[in-house]
């Protein structure tokens, strides 16, 4: 009704008036941030925009394109033109959030990826519920011999033929995790950008490893047992092929029903009420 549609323009008009002082901040931000640069005074963007109530700071120094999903079309295509140089800025806005945005470089992620054979071993289940009395003591005992199992586990592998098959087939037989059944527990083109558990990103990405290299680590479900394989191609190189094949396969999929003929039986309407 009447009441509504005028509490509705009292919220347009109240993040219009948000929206205003966000747009003034930005350009005071900008141009403070423009005239200090060329001054050589040494303040940062991230110091410049804590004078603004209204502006938070935050920094990409390893985004790639497809990263920055989750903000803005606007500020993505900006960064990533071609003409972008060092030092670069610019105040963008896109539905409700005004950007002050600089330019610093761009580069390729060089470093390699690994290859990686984990074994996953995890605690069982205890039988007293959190809370009750003896449920910490039990879920460290159940902790402790889950990494007891992993030294075993290890220990096996060192006294029988210590190679990568070898240790394949114990991913194959003892890890909890589903792709050590079906592939001998291997990371192929592990990036140190992949989100896997820090404890266990930080051994892979250790400077001096070499092939068959192994580590019990703690990784937070329970323990890995680790073998290191080799390195395999550069960071930005994976980003690139990932990149290629998902838009095989979207051209794949998409292909199926272009040219499919689509035809609609009435029987099952009969048995419809």
């Amino acid at each position: 009704g009447e009441d509504e549609s005028a509490e509705e323009g009292e919220a347009e008009e109240e993040e219009n008036v948000y929206l205003q002082a966000a747009r003034e901040s930005a350009e005071l931000i900008l141009e403070a941030y423009q005239t200090v640069s060329s001054s050589g005074q040494d303040l940062t963007l991230q110091q410049l925009s804590a004078t603004a109530a209204n502006a938070s700071y935050s920094e990409m120094p390893d985004d790639t394109y497809d990263n920055l999903t989750y903000t803005s079309e606007a500020v993505r295509d900006w960064l990533y033109d071609d003409s972008r140089q060092d030092g670069d800025a610019a105040v963008l806005e896109e539905g409700d959030m005004v950007y002050v945005l600089v330019f610093h470089d761009r580069f390729r992620d060089e470093e390699n990826t690994a290859d990686v054979r984990h074994i996953l071993i995890t605690p069982d289940d205890g039988t007293i519920a959190e809370g009750e009395e003896g449920h910490e003591e039990e879920e460290a005992q159940l902790l402790e011999d889950a990494h007891a199992l992993a030294e075993r586990i290890l220990t096996e592998w060192q006294e029988g033929e210590a190679t990568e098959d070898s240790f394949a087939a114990l991913a194959e037989k003892y890890s909890d995790s589903a792709d050590g059944a079906e592939n001998g527990g291997l990371y192929t083109q592990l990036a140190h950008t992949d989100s896997l558990d820090t404890n266990v990103m930080e051994w892979c990405f250790e400077i001096g490893h070499e092939s068959g290299d192994t580590e019990i680590v703690d990784s937070g479900d329970g323990y890995e047992i680790l073998y290191y394989v080799s390195e395999d191609i550069p960071t930005w190189a994976k980003a690139v092929q990932d990149t290629l094949t998902a838009e095989d396969y979207t051209a794949w999929s998409q292909s199926l029903y272009e040219d499919a003929e689509i035809t609609q039986e009435d029987f099952g309407m009969r048995f419809v009420l």
